[in-house]
């Protein structure tokens, strides 16, 4: 049997990220909370507001195919 040799990484080359502070934070996900959060930032007219949780109430009611097929064990 042939056994392989670990490759050597550095990983601290790769390690870097920029500190960013954003103005403006919605947080992780999409819910109604966020969407009114991110149209009252924007300055939105109730209408466009209303609109934006109508298309959220509509796509949460989608269903989602998985794309590994059906995971239900």
């Amino acid at each position: 049997m042939i056994k392989a040799n670990p490759i050597e990484v550095d990983r601290d080359k790769g390690d870097f990220h920029y500190n960013t502070d954003y103005e403006f934070d919605a947080g992780v996900g999409l819910s109604e909370d966020v969407v009114k959060y991110i149209s009252d930032v924007k300055s939105e007219d109730s209408w466009v507001k209303d609109f934006r949780l109508k298309a959220l109430k509509t796509f949460e009611k989608k269903t989602y195919a998985h794309p590994l097929g059906d995971q239900r064990s």
